[in-house]
């Protein structure tokens, strides 16, 4: 109620005629932290004799009926006499309306869009209560036609309120459309200057989706920013179109001469097509999969043939899309769909790789609302990004993210490290959708007008982009020495989705964790890797599932024999591609029997079978219901069992971990010049869940919301244990960071000419003023500089370079030769 708002509206005396103000919410721009969607807002009209506000299905809240003495109010009149109001109660020349309420129409939770329909030009006039029965006015404005205005979602905040707004947010202010993009325009060119416009690096999004561009301000206001997608781009290939059929019939009918992207479709994955027996046991033979009994296509689980049933399946669907494809890459056009990370996050063979190998999309994709989901860092922006590059790496595609600064929901800080991070594993294109201010926005998807923060930081980052956009663009990320093994058996078998439980996933983000905590690079690698020898470089890969292809375990042991590591995490891959036990695993591991089995309490934490299990939200109240002893290589250590524990009878393996009732939990196995451990439980969400507080899982707009909370007190023992500990001893990583959370990978480009790029992420959620990088095994560069302060000294030591710097949030160095 400390919202109330009141307005009157004034006809100037030289008016032609008597006029009927309307005004309406628009309900424009509600956004996080929570969505609240609304239909059928009435409209109120404004008469001579009061007001009325037209028949809707919702209550409609008055104002207080202390906050104004009524005399000072317009009478509400009645809407089934005043609907269609006769000429005589039309507002006259030279006459002002009584104050009319129209606060019970605010949002009262976001800034939203306020609509009013004024025939002639006419004055407005907003107030709020005084305290003392009166009318405070806080806003006078001329308009005229229909006026867009941007209204706070509360105007008249209590001394409170207004405090935390001023400290945190931004104080309430009243603006017309106009008068919100000229301001911000003359915000915006107030910022320091950095970088450039990019030209090669594409930026989407600024200004996109909603009515700024047809706004001169907002046009302006878009390449100030850094826009090189949107404005005066007719005939540069440019256009983003979302066309979902692939057809060539389709495609021939549309004019692709300026179509850079077509999406297929927004948070979707490409969906199997069902093949007729005639089509399945053709594609089996082509494979070479060898099975004794009738071959039928099956949507049964305990079939036999169920896996590469639906394996097939998905690659019928992805050959109709490749189709479409490669028709457009013949128009010099890319073809993507948005993947939704929602809630898992979750990172697959057969939808980050298989389609990029088989061509079915020629631009690997996906999003950042991280700041919606209980995920434990924004660091997860560059898990899903490396998954992506698993798929670009066959054919060299360019990565698509989204990087959203929506506001209020996402944090400068996060925005700026979510950026950074995505460009730190691969990504080439960035879009944000969208940086459009809330006055000209549409849906949930807008920058508050307000947030300067917010909009530094897109002016930033946007601008950086044209400092370092050849390093980047023509360059490649190096590839890693540790993989994160992708099983499509293990994936269809348990029929895992980002809306189901999948605990595999949330092991190997935790695994994927500790090693950038760790300073240490990482692949994603599928079965078909490691099957058809692009493994053979790797000296480290982590195994977290039950269900391998046979093959692939078979390819693996032999791996393990030249000298690799091989790590499985509550799984190891016992079932094969038939749904039949896996002797090979068995053999790999020394293991003679095993089973898994759930904590019985875990609906405590989940609530419901066969949900997410969030990390920030689960993880911090969980009791572990058993605990492992185990001896890793400098030290003993102790861990929580939580949510599955394998129960493990070894063969001809070494026991180096147990129960707390004595029975085996870790056990390890030599093969010629290498080894395979087999953990029986999740060590990795006990890797979590050390850093995590118990708090609520609010999704709040500020970093000190636990939303956006940046872990950093993980247990540095265990991280070793999970690591240090595998890795090989002549093993150094490309790049250090003196801070260990600060993350940095290497981009390489071949030239001519030579170039390097190393881009840096603080995840200690504090400034460093002193930071020390040492780039291993390169020779001696023409010249070295940072995006954030130019040029830089090096010191030269051991064949490597070292720059010692201060680093605030991110920055990325940029070495020639």
């Amino acid at each position: 109620q400390d919202g109330d708002l009141y307005a009157r509206f004034s006809v100037p005396a030289d008016a032609e005629a008597p006029v009927v103000p309307v005004v309406a919410p628009n309900f424009v721009g509600q956004h996080s932290p929570y969505h609240v969607h609304v239909r059928d807002w009435p409209s109120t009209k404004v008469l001579r004799t009061g007001y009325v506000q037209s028949p809707t299905d919702y209550a409609m809240a008055g104002p207080r009926s202390d906050a104004v003495e009524p005399k000072l109010l317009a009478p509400r009149l009645d809407a089934e006499k005043f609907e269609n109001p006769p000429e005589e109660e039309h507002l006259r020349p030279g006459e002002t309306s009584g104050w009319v309420p129209v606060g019970q129409a605010l949002d009262a939770l976001n800034n939203y869009h306020w609509k009013f329909t004024a025939p002639v030009e006419m004055g407005v006039e907003f107030a709020i209560p005084d305290g003392r029965g009166g009318l405070k006015t806080v806003r006078k404005v001329t308009v005229s036609g229909t006026t867009l205005f941007e209204m706070p979602g509360c105007v008249a905040p209590n001394r409170g309120l207004e405090k935390i707004l001023q400290e945190r947010y931004w104080l309430p202010k009243i603006r017309t459309q106009t008068e919100a993009l000229k301001w911000l325009l003359s915000e915006v060119k107030k910022f320091p200057e950095k970088g450039s416009r990019p030209e090669r690096f594409l930026i989407y999004g600024i200004m996109c989706f909603g009515s700024g561009l047809q706004h001169p301000e907002g046009r302006e206001l878009a390449l100030t920013l850094g826009d090189n997608t949107g404005v005066g781009q007719k005939g540069n290939k440019r256009a983003l179109v979302h066309w979902p059929d692939p057809s060539l019939e389709y495609i021939k009918q549309q004019d692709l001469e300026d179509i850079y992207i077509v999406s297929y479709g927004d948070e979707v994955h490409l969906p199997p097509f069902e093949p007729s027996e005639e089509e399945f046991s053709a594609w089996l033979q082509q494979k070479g999969v060898r099975y004794e009994g009738p071959v039928k296509y099956t949507t049964d689980r305990n079939d036999p043939l169920y896996y590469y049933s639906q394996i097939c399946a998905k690659e019928t669907g992805l050959k109709h899309y490749a189709v479409g494809t490669a028709e457009y890459a013949r128009h010099g056009a890319l073809t993507w769909t948005n993947y939704s990370p929602h809630a898992n996050y979750l990172v697959t063979d057969i939808d980050y790789v298989r389609p990029f190998k088989l061509k079915a999309l020629s631009m690997p994709g996906s999003e950042d609302y991280v700041w919606q989901i209980p995920e434990f860092s924004i660091q997860v922006m560059g898990y899903l990004t490396s998954g992506l590059r698993a798929g670009a790496k066959y054919h060299d595609m360019p990565i698509y993210m989204y990087v959203m600064p929506h506001s209020p929901g996402n944090t400068p800080r996060d925005f700026r490290l979510s950026f950074y991070t995505c460009i730190a594993h691969g990504v080439k294109i960035i879009g944000y959708f969208c940086a459009s201010p809330l006055a000209v926005g549409a849906t949930e998807n807008y920058v508050a007008t307000d947030d300067l923060a917010m909009w530094r930081a897109i002016y930033d980052c946007t601008r950086q982009v044209g400092i370092f956009e050849d390093y980047v663009v023509d360059g490649h990320v190096r590839e890693a020495k540790v993989g994160l093994l992708l099983s499509s058996v293990d994936e269809i078998m348990t029929g895992v989705r980002n809306s189901t439980f999948a605990m595999h996933n949330n092991e190997r983000k935790a695994i994927y964790y500790a090693l950038r905590h760790a300073q240490v690079p990482v692949d994603f690698l599928s079965e078909d890797d490691v099957i058809e020898g692009l493994a053979e470089d790797y000296r480290l890969i982590y195994v977290t599932q039950q269900w391998l292809h046979s093959n692939a375990v078979k390819a693996l042991t032999d791996w393990v024999r030249k000298g690799g590591t091989l790590v499985a995490l509550c799984g190891g891959g016992f079932l094969n591609e038939f749904n039949e036990p896996n002797p090979e695993a068995n053999a790999l591991y020394g293991v003679g029997e095993q089973s898994l089995a759930t904590d019985p309490d875990l609906l405590k934490y989940i609530m419901e079978p066969d949900k997410p299990f969030l990390s920030k939200q689960d993880l911090p109240p969980y009791e572990p219901f058993d605990t492992v002893g185990w001896r890793a290589r400098t030290e003993k250590l102790s861990t929580g069992v939580m949510v599955w524990k394998q129960t493990l009878v070894p063969a001809d393996g070494k026991v180096i971990g147990i129960y707390r009732g004595g029975s085996p939990a870790v056990i390890e196995k030599e093969h010629g010049k290498g080894r395979a451990v087999l953990f029986g439980f999740f060590p990795g969400q006990a890797y979590l869940k050390s850093a995590l507080p118990l708090r609520p899982p609010d999704r709040g707009a500020t970093d000190d919301s636990f939303t956006h909370f940046l872990p950093t007190e993980m247990d540095a023992d265990l991280r070793k244990a999970l690591v240090d500990d595998f890795l090989p001893e002549d093993f150094e990583p490309p790049v250090t960071c003196s801070v260990q959370l600060v993350e940095a990978t290497v981009i390489d480009t071949a030239g001519p000419p030579r170039r390097m790029a190393v881009p840096l992420m603080n995840y200690t959620g504090k400034p460093i003023e002193r930071l020390t990088v040492r780039i291993r095994d390169v020779s001696r560069p023409v010249a070295v500089r940072s995006v954030e302060r130019g040029k830089l000294r090096v010191r030269f030591l051991d064949g490597d370079i070292v720059v010692t710097m201060p680093l605030e949030l991110t920055d990325m160095l940029l070495i020639d030769f």
